[in-house]
C-alpha cells in the first residue's frame, strides 16, 4: 500500500487571508491563484501493518509540523474506513521539496496536496479532484488549490477549489526572488487568526471580493496589465492587515522593499512587470514571456538577490511511478 505523488505550490494573485471556520479551513474571502512549476514537493506514503508507529521524514522536524501531518493521515484513514476499506494503523511518509520551506513560497500548499494525492492513492481511494481538494484543504487552505493546475479559484466559505483555466491558457513568467531563506517565526495559519484584530480586516475582505471578480475577468481576457495591477493592490492590502495586527506581522525585510521599488521603477521606464508577495520576505515578479530575459538580467544586477527561480504555469497534483523509499 504505497504511492508517490508530486504537487506544485501556487502563488495567489488574489490572496486568501482569514478563516470563516478554523477547523474546516474555510476561507473568509475568495482567492485566485496560479499553480507554478518547476517548484514541487514529492511525497511517498506507505501504509503497512509492519509499522509500530508513524514514521515521518520531512524537512520539518518540529513536533507541531509532524503532528499536523499525522492528523491529516488520520483524516484520510477515516475516509477510507467510511468507504469500507481495510486500513493499516500506521504509515511511513517521506517528503522532498526542491525549494525553501516556510519562507512564503507556499510549501504547505504543495506539501499537503502531494500528501493527499499519495495517501489517498496508497489506501486505494478513487477520488475526484474535487474530493481531493476538500481533503487537502484540511491540511492547508491553499493546498486545495494545488490539486489543480493553471489558474485556480476558491470561493469564500467553500470547502474546495476549482480550475478556472488550465496551465496552457494564459502563459506568464513568475520570477521568484529569494532574498531570505530563513523560516518565518509565525506561520500563515496562526497569522490569519491573529489578523482578525486588525482594524483593516473587514475592509480588506470587502475589497478582495470585488478584486476577485475583476481578476477573474482579467485572466479570461488575458489582460496582463490589469492582472498585475490587481495582484499588487491585493498584496498591499493583505500586508496592511499584517502590519496593523497586534502584535504586528512583519514579514518583509529591507531587501523586500528594495525589490518592490526596483519593480516600480522598471515599470515607469516602460517594462511591463509587476510583483506580489505572500506571507514572507521573498518576492514573485510577474511578466510576459517576451520580457523575461530583460527582467532576469535586471534581477541579476541586484545585490539583495540570493537566488532567482524562473517559474511558469504548472499542472495539478499527480502520481509518480518512482518512490522515495
Amino acid at each position: 500500500m504505497k504511492a508517490t505523488a508530486i504537487a506544485h505550490p501556487n502563488i495567489a494573485l488574489i490572496k486568501y487571508w482569514g478563516k470563516l471556520n478554523r477547523k474546516l479551513n474555510l476561507p473568509a474571502n475568495s482567492s485566485l491563484a496560479l499553480t507554478i512549476q518547476p517548484l514541487h514537493t514529492i511525497t511517498t506514503v506507505e501504509f503497512s501493518n509492519n509499522f509500530s508507529d508513524y514514521i515521518i521524514e520531512t524537512e520539518f522536524k518540529d513536533s507541531y509540523a509532524i503532528s499536523r501531518i499525522i492528523s491529516h493521515l488520520e483524516l484520510i484513514k477515516k475516509v477510507a474506513l467510511d468507504k469500507g476499506l481495510k486500513v493499516p494503523k500506521y504509515a511511513k511518509v517521506k517528503s522532498y521539496n526542491n525549494f525553501p520551506m516556510g519562507t512564503g513560497l507556499a510549501s504547505s500548499a504543495s506539501g499537503y496536496a502531494a500528501l493527499t494525492e499519495a495517501a489517498t492513492s496508497a489506501l486505494g481511494l478513487n477520488l475526484t479532484p474535487k474530493e481531493k481538494s476538500i481533503i487537502a484543504s484540511y491540511g492547508s487552505g491553499s493546498a486545495s488549490r494545488s490539486i489543480f493546475g493553471g489558474y485556480v479559484i476558491r470561493r469564500r466559505g467553500e470547502s474546495h477549489s476549482e480550475q478556472l483555466v488550465d496551465e496552457n491558457y494564459f502563459i506568464i513568467n513568475d520570477f521568484i526572488v529569494i532574498v531570505d531563506r530563513e523560516r518565518k517565526k509565525i506561520g500563515s495559519s496562526k497569522g490569519m487568526v491573529l489578523s482578525r484584530n486588525s482594524p483593516l480586516y473587514k475592509a480588506r475582505l470587502d475589497a478582495s471580493e470585488k478584486n476577485f471578480l475583476k481578476m477573474r475577468r482579467a485572466i479570461i481576457e488575458k489582460d496582463f496589465d490589469t492582472m498585475g495591477s490587481l495582484a499588487e493592490e491585493d498584496c498591499f492590502l493583505m500586508h496592511a492587515i499584517m502590519i496593523t495586527t497586534k502584535p504586528p506581522l512583519l514579514y518583509w525585510s529591507p531587501s523586500t522593499l528594495k525589490i518592490i521599488k526596483e519593480v516600480i521603477k522598471w515599470r515607469e521606464e516602460g517594462l511591463r512587470v509587476y510583483f506580489t508577495i505572500d506571507a514572507g520576505p521573498n518576492v514573485h515578479i510577474l511578466c510576459l514571456p517576451k520580457d523575461s530575459n530583460k527582467v532576469e538580467k535586471k534581477l541579476k544586477e541586484l545585490e539583495e538577490v540570493k537566488e532567482i527561480i524562473k517559474a511558469y504555469p504548472g499542472s495539478g497534483s499527480r502520481l509518480l511511478e518512482e518512490h522515495l523509499f
